[in-house]
């Protein structure tokens, strides 16, 4: 479903002016071209909005310097007021080519897992507010704007509902999975392992333990965030390359933002990616990155080695259970996997995240994107929920090799 703005936009010399919306509760939008600009507001924002690891400046402004440059996508940050002044949301948006086509989405592409911005807790947006600010928002942009493409969005966020909503959306191809942190690591393992799965991961530990020590961390300085991402790096390329998948992660800018974003936690303990590990002596046996924001934890990506003699004690499956009880200790009340199906993920999360895609086309070009890009995510939607299907698209894949 799209939700069309008859937008227009008059491209002159001077930069549009910010246009009030008398009687709404909106009272003025501004856009920023430069994040930097919008600090104030997204501070206060994102102190008590709620919101994911992927919409903090931590998280984002590496990715707007890195892999955003590197794919030509321009920030633009829009800031919704009410009539005293005062801050009610944020749209951390940028812009992109589609051929001759401009297109807006939320950044951080497919690293960032959810997407959507920050609204001031207990507002009320109306329909009329939240189209008058994507309209507001192309007309005031420094290039033409013809569809606004704001996907893969929860439904709400740790009990919020996403006011984006109400204007509309179709489901994503795919959903998120999360699950609830029980007040203690033992008390949580039970809920979600029966005795004889934690049975099985003991001896599994007992057995790796056989080949070395066993050493589970977290990268609290530079050289062990290296360290880690070079490990991911040389396991992520091998596991790709045997599933036929193009390997993103080996891409210059996609190396320079893990390595910044994770430089910057190993410094001060938050922000930015946490990367954690399970060592065999000192050889990095397996590997998981994410990110924390309010009490919540987002896994990104992972990896392990594929030696056989270190695969069949499922170091991945070690670290990942290590992890979710430093989480339960370190009193996190959510741990989510990220979006896609995965039955690892079915193992340790219990709930799904429902996710939506929103179309606002601005023009008639828009108009036609929209059509284009609605329907190929429809289709990616019915392949991603047919098991038939799916197997298809993997033994294809393998064929490519």
């Amino acid at each position: 479903m799209a939700t069309s703005l008859a937008a227009s936009r008059t491209f002159a010399n001077a930069a549009p002016q910010p246009r009030s919306f008398a009687g709404a509760a909106v009272s003025k939008i501004a856009v920023f071209s430069d994040p930097a600009a919008a600090r104030a507001p997204w501070n206060e924002l994102e102190a008590v909005a709620p919101a994911s690891a992927y919409q903090t400046q931590a998280w984002l402004l590496p990715w707007y310097d890195t892999i955003g440059k590197s794919m030509n996508v321009r920030p633009l940050v829009s800031v919704a007021y009410d009539a005293a002044g005062a801050a009610l949301g944020l749209l951390p948006l940028g812009i992109m080519n589609r051929g001759p086509l401009h297109l807006v989405e939320f950044p951080g592409g497919k690293d960032a897992n959810f997407t959507f911005g920050l609204f001031l807790p207990g507002m009320t947006f109306t329909k009329t507010d939240l189209s008058n600010w994507l309209k507001e928002t192309a007309r005031q942009a420094e290039e033409r704007i013809d569809l606004f493409a704001l996907v893969n969005q929860p439904e709400s966020w740790n009990g919020a509902v996403n006011p984006l909503r109400a204007l509309g959306g179709q489901a994503s191809p795919a959903e998120g999975y999360r699950t609830a942190l029980a007040s203690g690591p033992e008390a949580f393992l039970k809920s979600r392992l029966s005795g004889e799965t934690r049975k099985k991961m003991r001896a599994k530990e007992r057995k790796l333990g056989e080949l070395g020590k066993l050493r589970y961390f977290t990268a609290r300085d530079a050289g062990e965030a290296r360290a880690i991402l070079r490990a991911f790096a040389e396991q992520k390329a091998q596991r790709l390359k045997d599933m036929g998948v193009k390997n993103t992660f080996a891409e210059p800018a996609a190396e320079a933002f893990l390595e910044r974003a994770a430089l910057d936690f190993a410094a001060c303990g938050k922000g930015g990616v946490e990367l954690h590990a399970l060592a065999v002596n000192d050889r990095i046996a397996a590997t998981f990155g994410g990110a924390t924001h309010q009490g919540r934890f987002s896994g990104m990506f992972n990896s392990f080695d594929l030696d056989p003699q270190l695969t069949r004690t499922s170091p991945g499956e070690l670290l990942l259970n290590w992890l979710i009880q430093e989480k339960c200790r370190a009193g996190l009340h959510t741990f989510d996997l990220g979006v896609g199906a995965a039955r690892y993920k079915e193992t340790w999360c219990d709930t799904l995240e429902p996710l939506f895609d929103l179309y606002a086309p601005v023009n008639l070009l828009g108009y036609g994107l929209f059509k284009v890009k609605s329907a190929k995510r429809r289709l990616k939607h019915g392949i991603k929920n047919s098991p038939l299907a799916w197997r298809a698209v993997e033994t294809l894949r393998k064929l490519r090799r």
